[in-house]
């Protein structure tokens, strides 16, 4: 990846900091999950009242069900 792609994906890691509740749950996939779009990158990620804890960074052509935490649906 680029260096200019990589500020692009921190850029819109630092959005989910700032407003998480932005982003839709996803609860069929984990529960907590929200996730969010960054060129062909998706995050998946959840948030709390004091931490964001990202799940998975994933590219738009990876199985999304696939690489799901374990456990998850």
């Amino acid at each position: 990846m680029e260096e200019r792609y990589l500020r692009k994906l921190w850029t819109r890691i630092e959005s989910l900091r700032v407003d998480p509740c932005r982003y839709r749950i996803r609860k069929e996939l984990f529960p907590g999950c929200r996730l969010a779009a960054e060129g062909r990158h998706l995050i998946l990620f959840r948030s709390g009242d004091q931490a964001l804890e990202i799940v998975r960074i994933l590219h738009s052509a990876m199985d999304l069900r696939g690489h799901l935490p374990h456990g998850a649906s």
